[in-house]
């Protein structure tokens, strides 16, 4: 054991402990780091790895007080062999210090299980025990995950020491280092001592973090260590949905329910709208792609309204992906859909659905609470009645025009200085139109009274919402005008505010009445303004039929006669104009606006700009007596078409019609809603952008080209009676060879229209169309026989017929424009003159030619000049036609120069006045330069420079053939000078030389009709505007096709047929909100409500769904032609 070093109490000798591979002195004891075996070599110990623990099947040996001296409190322990094991183990601490450390006394304990097989010593190794204290559990390991809502639960330590050593000692815990997030409690006590380790997360962020807790005693320095951990991870991703800090009308969710936004609206002019309220979307974790949508509930409008970020507005639905900020999500309550809501509550909900996983998010239920403000009233009709016996009297029917009316809108009359009547029965129209019925008990005796209209009191404002206006009850002896209506729509329409009838157009006018447009159909309405039964007017036989201007209603033969008469009166203009009357009656006349005269200058005057007055003569001569209204202002404003109405007054109702032979006209209102796809009617009236006529224009083909355009009158009759056989119309047809030409073939009786076909004998170069229009350019002359059949739309047997088409050959033309100059004693070469028309072979001869030269009979000129000058030879071709020969003639200039300097330029093009005719640059040949040029006999417009340039414009009084001397003068010293004779034409500008168009009739072929004209550069094109439906004017110029409707223009005054088919371009459009709507039929009316166009239009399959989108027709390609009739809608499901 002497290596061991140990010693025995009182032994005061030095020994050692083995410590690596040297011996340690151990001054009075036993210190060890290392644990070796001596395996018979001196300092070469051997590691031993195994430890001891607690040892099955061992036995206390014996016990020695011996005592050893170590600076801590460790157990050692050696062995002889497996079977025997030595164990120093601390007692108590000495109060001896050995070299500063306080040393502590050690017992030898040998456990011993068989008999010693190996004599060796081994020091096996040092672990803390006696004074260290034993944590259980060794080690703590805490998770949280952010955003939970409880922190970790504490964790319970225990600290203990050996029985044998817990006299005299005290434990101690801490944390070490310190952490903030990690605390251990009490400090210390003695053993057993129980210990709370608890830790705190806030303000970590997610991750791993590690701490020890130090366990000690006291005395002492042995310490041992507890690992802690704490895991902090983020929750799974969620998307989160907070309110801005603006928003005042969010309330959180209480027990499961959903957030809340709350509006509240008050209808009518107090009604302030609701705010924007802001939404954030936010996300707790990663990017979250998602979906938002707004639900309206299942009342009326899509009121519920919300626009992403970023995004297209008032979207429905979005996809949003986050990106670490949030997204904004504006909600706002439409305001037009809030003009249709009724009074009371309405639920809408905002849903917010995780893309990534499908599941709802969130969810925002909306209110919206609607209440009542008072109503406005712009005008009422009527706003007087007659009084009258009750009995046998119709209750009137009181229309009131304004805004904010409800189906709990109450209406009552009240007589001034008495109580209220009992409440009037209300119908409700639309929002801004209320009806209520009178009860004629009423209405017997002359007085004045107040109309009101009430809504509900609501929480916020518990005063009355009413709103007033006088009602009067006149003694009905007193002709006077109470209100004009119309059908017409207007360019910029605004609402309409009502004074005396309703205000003009546009809404920045001062109030003037009733707005009206020419040619128009209006109602004026009064009292005594006719007689006591409805007289209808008796429009003029032929066609167009008129109205008269007066009316006299058949009276007995004793009694005077009576006539009635609706005057105008247009501005400061000194006469007035009588309108066309369709009906009188007492209260009522039906009239046609006239034209105002132009040097009214109506439009440029202020609103009111014109006067209507309703007179009624009684006799007849000097006698006659004449009672006359008042002078009711209107405001006339430019003619533009408008969609004619049946109910609701067109006052903001759908004013689409449907027509139906068995049940009529049915209104689209909300009520009876047109399914998208399907096919509407409606009706249009008014004269639209009206001219005298169909205007039709030639485009000739000069650079720059000119165009010439003419306004025609045409007549397209009403369809002819119907006989029962049908006849061709035969006889000679004439065209000449090589130019356009073409005819309509025609038939009578039958079913028109026509179906016709070629059975044999088409010139060559012609064509027939199925609608009998022979047309084309003949490229043979002579005679032919054509046989074609017609066959009627009652698909009876076809009828044969021959026509005799002549061809005749064209007029015979000299077309060589000139000769090229020609030199004195030069051989000339050879120049074949040429021609066109007539028929080929030509024979050609000449006059005045210079001497020397010759032409022969095939048009070759030739030879030799022999003597200068100009020479005008006259050149004649002559056809080979027999009989019928023809010929022409043509003069031009021959110039023989000098040799020498000469003009080489031949010839000059012609020209077309007001048009610019370019620069041509003369050309000499010979001389010295610089040539200086002059020129006499120019058109008026034209120049020519000294270098030999002609350009300018030639104008009108330059028009006509004439003849331009051109000389040139060289710089020699001698100068030459060489002269030239340039025959130019300057034709007048391309025009119209048709005088007239042909009439027609309808459904029957028009007579193919070529329009002519002259002037300006060759070949024509040709267009049309107004023109009536079913018929067409081709580039060449042909007119033709079958007219569909009659058509009459320039149109008179008070013509019976009123419909808007009398525009300058009769072409149609109708938009359902924006959308086109295809059109099936535009034409006269296929219904009973005759002087009307009827259309035909198809619901977009995309049109939105609603009780009132805007329906908009428009007439022509222009926008400013368009029908909005007072904002017509049209209800779509």
């Amino acid at each position: 054991m002497a290596d061991l070093g140990f010693w025995s109490t009182g032994f005061r000798g030095d020994s050692r402990c083995v410590r690596g591979r040297k011996s340690v002195p151990s001054r009075g004891g036993l210190q060890t780091n290392g644990l070796y075996r001596k395996a018979g070599r001196a300092n070469s110990p051997t590691p031993l790895v195994r430890t001891p623990g607690t040892w099955p099947g061992t036995t206390l040996a014996n016990s020695t007080a011996s005592a050893l001296c170590l600076p801590t409190a460790s157990r050692c322990f050696s062995r002889a062999n497996d079977q025997a094991w030595s164990a120093f183990e601390p007692i108590h601490r000495s109060d001896k210090v050995f070299a500063g450390s306080c040393r502590f006394l050690f017992s030898m304990k040998t456990y011993a299980v068989k008999a010693p097989v190996l004599a060796m010593l081994m020091l096996v190794g040092v672990a803390t025990v006696g004074a260290q204290p034993t944590a259980s559990p060794t080690s703590f390991s805490f998770t949280y995950q952010v955003n939970s809502v409880t922190l970790p639960a504490a964790g319970k330590l225990t600290a203990t020491l050996p029985k044998s050593l817990t006299t005299g000692y005290t434990l101690t815990a801490s944390v070490s280092p310190p952490m903030n997030w990690l605390t251990v409690t009490p400090g210390g006590g003695a053993s057993p001592l129980a210990l709370t380790v608890t830790v705190n997360p806030t303000g970590l962020s997610p991750g791993s973090y590690s701490g020890v807790i130090t366990l000690g005693t006291n005395p002492g320095t042995s310490t041992t260590l507890v690992p802690v951990t704490l895991s902090i991870s983020n929750p799974p991703s969620s998307i989160l949905v907070t309110p801005a800090a603006s928003v005042s009308n969010y309330t959180p969710g209480v027990s499961g329910s959903n957030p809340t936004l709350a509006y509240n609206y008050t209808t009518g002019q107090a009604g302030a709208l609701p705010s924007t309220s802001e939404l954030d979307v936010a996300s707790n974790g990663g990017i979250i792609p998602f979906t938002v949508a707004a639900v309206s509930g299942t009342k009326a409008a899509p009121w519920l309204k919300i626009n992403v970020t970023n995004q297209l507005p008032n979207l429905q639905t979005s996809g949003v992906a986050l990106s670490g900020s949030y997204v904004p999500i504006y909600v706002t309550i439409d305001f037009s859909a809030l003009a249709t809501l009724n009074v009371g509550p309405y639920a809408g909900t905002i849903t917010f659905t995780n893309n990534a996983s499908g599941a709802v998010a969130a969810t925002i239920s909306v209110s919206l609470n609607v209440s009542a403000g008072p109503p406005t009233i712009t005008s009422i009709f009527p706003a007087s009645v007659t009084a009258g016996a009750s009995n046998g009297r119709v209750p009137p029917v009181i229309t009131i025009y304004g805004d904010n009316f409800f189906p709990n809108s109450s209406v009552q009359l009240t007589p001034d200085g008495a109580q209220p009547l009992p409440a009037l029965t209300p119908t409700l129209l639309s929002r801004q139109v209320l009806q209520a019925t009178v009860n004629p008990v009423y209405l017997t005796k002359p007085g004045t009274f107040t109309l009101t209209v009430a809504n509900p009191n609501t929480l916020t404002d518990p005063s009355p919402q009413q709103f007033s206006v006088p009602f009067t009850v006149t003694d009905g002896t007193v002709p006077e005008i109470d209100a004009v209506v119309n059908a017409a729509s207007y360019l910029g329409s605004a609402t309409w505010k009502g004074t005396l009838g309703l205000d003009p157009v546009p809404a920045a006018a001062m109030p003037g009445g009733s707005a009206v447009s020419p040619r128009e159909i209006i109602a004026i309405f009064g009292q005594s303004i006719g007689p006591s039964t409805v007289v209808p007017a008796q429009a003029s036989t032929g066609f167009p039929a008129t109205f008269p201007l007066q009316v006299t209603p058949p009276v007995d033969a004793s009694a005077l006669p009576v006539m009635y008469e609706v005057l105008f009166k247009f501005g400061s203009y000194p006469s007035v104009v009588s309108a066309p009357i369709i009906m009188v009656s007492n209260n009522q006349i039906n009239a046609v606006v006239p034209v105002p005269p132009p040097a009214a200058a109506i439009y440029s005057i202020p609103a009111p700009n014109a006067w209507i007055q309703v007179q009624e003569t009684t006799g007849t001569g000097p006698a006659a007596t004449v009672v006359a209204t008042n002078w009711f202002p209107v405001t006339m404003v430019p003619e533009a078409p408008g969609v004619f109405t049946f109910g609701g007054l067109g006052l903001g109702q759908a004013a689409v019609l449907n027509y139906n032979a068995t049940a009529g006209y049915s209104i689209n209102s909300a009520k009876n809603p047109a399914p998208k796809g399907s096919t509407f009617s409606l009706y249009v009236t008014g004269m639209g952008d009206l001219t005298a006529g169909a205007t039709i224009t030639v485009t000739d083909s000069s650079t720059p080209p000119v165009q010439s355009s003419q306004t025609f009158g045409l007549v397209i009759n009403p369809s002819p009676a119907i006989t029962a056989t049908l006849t061709p119309t035969v006889g000679p047809i004439n065209f000449t060879q090589s130019s356009l030409s073409a005819t309509s073939l025609q038939a009578i009786g039958g079913a028109p229209p026509y179906s016709w076909s070629v059975t044999s004998g088409l010139p060559p170069g012609m064509m027939l169309n199925s609608a009998g229009l022979l047309s084309g350019t003949p490229t043979v002359a002579g005679t032919f026989s054509l046989l074609v059949n017609v066959t009627d739309s009652a698909a009876n047997a076809p009828v044969a017929a021959t026509y005799t088409v002549i061809v005749t050959p064209p007029t015979v033309m000299v077309t060589t424009a000139g000769i090229i100059p020609l030199v004195q004693g030069v051989a000339s070469p050879s120049i074949t003159l040429t021609a066109a028309g007539g028929k080929k072979p030509y024979t050609w001869s000449a006059t005045n030619l210079p001497a020397g030269m010759t032409l022969s009979t095939a048009g070759v000129l030739s030879g030799t000049p022999a003597t200068a000058n100009s020479y005008l030879a006259t050149f004649t071709a002559t056809d080979s036609s027999n009989p019928g020969v023809t010929s022409a003639a043509a003069a031009m200039m021959i110039n023989v120069l000098l040799s020498g300097m000469t003009i080489i330029t031949p010839t000059l093009h012609d020209g077309v006045a007001n048009v610019s005719y370019g620069s041509t640059t003369l050309q000499q040949q010979g001389g010295t330069a610089p040539i200086t040029w002059s020129a006499v006999g120019l058109p008026a417009g034209m120049t020519f420079t000294t270098a030999g340039v002609l350009s300018g414009t030639p104008s009108l009084a330059g028009i006509g053939a004439t003849t331009i001397t051109i000389t040139a003068v060289d710089s020699s010293a001698s100068p030459q000078i060489a002269t030239y004779m340039y025959p130019i034409n300057i034709a007048a500008p391309v025009s119209i030389m048709t005088a007239a168009l042909p009439g027609g009739s309808q459904s029957v072929t028009y007579p193919a009709f070529l329009m002519q004209a002259s002037g300006g550069t060759p070949p024509y094109t040709w267009t049309a505007n107004g023109l009536p439906l079913g018929t067409t004017l081709t580039s060449a110029g042909i007119l033709s096709g079958v007219p569909t409707v009659p058509f009459y223009l320039p149109l008179p005054d008070g013509a019976v047929a009123l419909g808007a088919v009398y525009v300058a371009d009769n072409t149609y459009r109708v938009e359902i909100n924006g959308q086109a709507a295809v059109t099936s039929y535009a034409g006269a009316s296929q219904g009973s409500v005759a002087g009307l166009t009827q259309i035909n239009a198809i619901v977009p399959p995309t049109a939105p769904t609603g009780a009132a989108i805007p329906l908009v027709v428009y007439i022509g390609k222009s926008n400013s032609a368009r029908a909005s009739q007072l904002s017509v809608t049209l209800a779509v499901q």
